[in-house]
Parts: structure tokens; C-alpha cells; sequence
């Protein structure tokens, strides 16, 4: 009978008091961890009251089994790092962060894998307190309660790094723990006698990505230590991945920042002053197709005061035509404004801000290029912008820019241009130089 009752769920095992849980984790639990790290730093983390809740985290974790099953694989882990690492581990990871990911996982696997397999730990706990008032919509309310408390015991700036180690499960040379970052921001010459010691290009590679990760959280020395990476890229241009480190650049891991601002502009010019390295760092920020939060996070402004910089460095000159058209046409098309075909209307047309915004930006680059490859590279310049809008603005274009379209053209080209139909679609079409000053002398034009 009794066992029936219990299959019929008659009665209801009542939940551990927090009273239980904390005698639990202190006889049974605590004690195991005491031959590598400072358990009063995880009992402090495990009596922290969220704000929001009014409860600790101890009263959070909803039965021993998820209690437990935290504890063990927390343990496990940290008895491999410090038989790994010995007591230098703790400068790379915190076993509180450690014990706090793995109380996720064993809460709800689906926020973990949110969170952290997904890569959105750092943009959640960056919103987390911001309005919580309706709650988060991504993850369950348990689980914001419990990054509340990690983000009132972990610095944010600190979480980033910390992660790295975690799901790599292991310490490596390229890591860069904040004791290593505070000594650099002392003296920025540390830096190069780090990236000294590192001989594998993937290597030199995760060192200036995790040094970046941290520059993110330090607004004070921040331009110090991007100075000096964009120096060391100049150096170490065929030693690395530059496209991982401009798109660390470009954007956090978590999407929600960039280091390509306003303030930071200056000291990223310093990149375009090289003719390859600056075109392959071009190509990251302009990127808003593969990269589309790169449309939110950089200002307009800001990416064509970098191209003309390239542009006015005289790189125009030096490249290959051949190679100028391809470069070119690759940033066009890896940026949706560019080459956005919708943009091409009258201004009255044009339904909003946003809109008009992205119009300006389309004719500025294209007005960059005209004013700063056009004598060096004629024939490439006019053929690109002639094929990259269509025809009929591309005839106004070179007029409100002081040009005669029809004094520009190659005799013997031929050259594709977008010709709008009666429907208002448009059509690619090859014409000769001839037919096309037959067609900028039609009234109708």
C-alpha cells in the first residue's frame, strides 16, 4: 500500500530547507574542495540573496540530486586543473564561476547550452538587472536569478576569459588571466615578450584575441593596449589569422560590443597604412552579411573615415587593376548597403531616417573612391560605380560629382549596366561605350 501511494504520488517528498541544503554542502561537499581553493569564497556565493528573488542561491537549486551533481563535476574539474596547473590555475578561472556554470547545467541543459555552447552567457549577463521587470524571455526565471548572483560575485570583465578555460577544459600559454592583463596595462611591453614565447600562428593568434577580450571591460586603457596590438598586427602580418583578431575587433564573441568606435578610430588607422593588412581589416567591418551585427554596433561614420584613410594613403595606385575591381566589388557585396538596389529611388521616395542614412553612406563610399582612385585608376573606377548602381542614377551620380560620364568612358569597353524596365524591376545588360552615349543623350534620361 505504501508503495502504491508513492507511485500514485499521494505524498509529496517536501523540499530541503535551506537550513538542509547548507549542512549538506558543508559536511558532505565543501571539505573536498579544501586542498585547492578557499571554500569561504563559494559559502559566500552560496548565501548570496539575488536582488530580484529576495532569495540565496542555496534556496534556488531546487533538490540534493542538482545540488550534488553541480558539486561533482565542479570537483572533478578542479582537482584536473590544479593537478594539471598546480595553485598558478586559480589565476585563469575561479571555482565559484566553475560551480555556477555546472548549477546551470544541471537546472535546465537547454539554458546551458543557451548560454554557453551557444556563446550567449556574456551578452545575458550584460542585459541581466538592465529591465528585468518582465523577465527574460531566453532563459527561465530560476536560471536569471542565478546569473544575477554570478554577476554580483564575478567581475563581467573577468567572466569572458574565464569561459575560455572552461570550454576548453585546460590552461594554455596563449590565455591571458587578468593578472597577466594588469601587468601589461603597467607596462605594454609585457606583451611583446609574451608573444615572444609563442611560436604557432593559431596561438599568437588566441593570445591577441584574448588580450582584446579584456581591453572590451577596461575603458581607461583601452586605446593604450589597441595601440599596441595594431602595431604588433603591422609586425606580425603573415604570422597570424588577422581576419580572428579584426572580427574580435570588430565585434565581442557575444555580438553586443565593438572596439571600432569614434573614440577608437584614430588608433585603428594606424592598420590601413599597410596595403594588405588594411584591406583584410576593410573587409571584417564592412561585412554585415556574415557579421550582421556589425549594421548596429559601427557607425557609418566611422567606416568611411577607415576606407578613405586606405584610400588616401595611395593604396589605389600600387594595387592591380584587376585587383582593385575585385577587392572593391567584394566589399560591395559583402555589405548590405551597399549593395542595397531598393536604395536607388527618389528622394521622395524614401520612406524613413534609416533609409535616407544608408543612401548618404552609399553615395559617400562610392564619392570616396571617385575623388581618391579616379586619376590613378580610371578605367577600373568608372567602370565599377557605372555597374554598381543603376544606370540612371549612375548618370546622375557622376554629375552632382562634377564628371561627364560620357568623357569618361572606354571606347572599346563594354561595360554591364542595370537598366530599369517598365515594370520598375531591373535588368542587367551589356553596352558598348557607343551605346551608351546614345543613351545619356535620350531626353527621357
Amino acid at each position: 500500500e505504501y508503495i502504491q501511494k508513492i507511485f500514485n504520488i499521494k505524498y509529496e517528498i517536501p523540499k530541503p530547507s535551506e537550513n538542509d541544503f547548507f549542512n549538506y554542502t558543508r559536511k558532505k561537499v565543501l571539505e573536498k574542495f579544501e586542498p585547492f581553493t578557499d571554500t569561504a569564497k563559494i559559502e559566500n556565493m552560496l548565501i548570496t540573496i539575488d536582488t530580484k528573488s529576495e532569495k540565496m542561491l542555496l534556496s534556488i537549486i531546487p533538490t540534493y540530486r542538482v545540488l550534488k551533481s553541480s558539486f561533482d563535476e565542479a570537483y572533478v574539474f578542479v582537482k584536473y586543473l590544479h593537478g594539471h596547473y598546480e595553485e598558478s590555475w586559480r589565476d585563469y578561472i575561479s571555482p565559484e564561476f566553475i560551480l555556477v556554470l555546472n548549477i546551470l547545467k544541471s537546472m535546465s541543459m537547454n539554458d546551458y547550452i543557451y548560454l554557453v555552447t551557444d556563446g550567449n552567457l556574456i551578452s545575458e549577463l550584460e542585459e541581466i538587472g538592465k529591465d528585468d521587470s518582465a523577465g527574460r524571455k531566453n532563459v527561465e526565471e530560476s536560471t536569471c536569478a542565478v546569473l544575477r548572483i554570478l554577476k554580483t560575485n564575478i567581475f563581467l570583465g573577468r567572466i569572458e576569459s574565464y569561459l575560455s578555460v572552461y570550454k576548453n577544459y585546460a590552461i594554455h600559454d596563449y590565455n591571458v588571466n587578468y593578472k597577466k592583463y594588469t601587468s601589461y596595462t603597467s607596462d605594454p611591453r609585457l606583451i611583446d615578450e609574451d608573444l615572444s614565447r609563442l611560436h604557432i600562428e593559431s596561438d599568437r593568434t588566441r593570445f591577441l584575441v584574448d588580450l582584446i577580450t579584456h581591453i572590451y571591460h577596461d575603458k581607461n586603457n583601452q586605446q593604450i593596449i589597441l595601440k599596441k596590438i595594431v602595431d604588433l598586427m603591422v609586425q606580425l602580418e603573415s604570422n597570424l589569422d588577422e581576419d580572428a583578431v579584426f572580427e574580435a575587433m570588430a565585434l565581442t564573441r557575444e555580438n553586443a560590443r565593438t572596439l571600432v568606435t569614434e573614440e577608437n578610430k584614430g588608433v585603428l588607422a594606424g592598420l590601413l597604412d599597410d596595403k594588405e593588412l588594411g584591406f583584410s581589416f576593410l573587409n571584417v567591418i564592412f561585412d554585415n552579411r556574415r557579421l550582421p551585427y556589425l549594421g548596429r554596433l559601427i557607425e557609418h561614420s566611422v567606416v568611411l573615415y577607415l576606407f578613405e584613410h586606405y584610400l588616401k594613403n595611395g593604396h589605389c595606385a600600387e594595387i592591380d587593376p584587376e585587383e582593385l575591381d575585385h577587392k572593391f566589388r567584394l566589399l560591395f557585396l559583402r555589405n548590405s548597403t551597399l549593395s542595397n538596389i531598393d536604395l536607388y529611388q527618389k528622394e521622395d521616395d524614401r520612406q524613413d531616417d534609416e533609409k535616407r542614412e544608408e543612401s548618404r553612406f552609399s553615395d559617400d563610399i562610392r564619392k570616396a573612391i571617385l575623388k581618391h582612385c579616379l586619376k590613378s585608376q580610371k578605367p577600373t573606377v568608372v567602370r565599377l560605380l557605372l555597374e554598381s548602381m543603376p544606370f540612371e542614377y549612375a548618370v546622375k551620380f557622376f554629375t552632382d560629382n562634377g564628371c561627364q560620364l560620357s568623357d569618361l568612358l572606354d571606347d572599346g569597353a563594354e561595360y554591364t549596366l542595370q537598366i530599369e524596365t517598365e515594370n520598375g524591376t531591373h535588368i542587367y545588360k551589356p553596352h558598348t561605350a557607343k551605346e551608351i552615349k546614345e543613351l545619356l543623350n535620350d531626353p527621357k534620361l
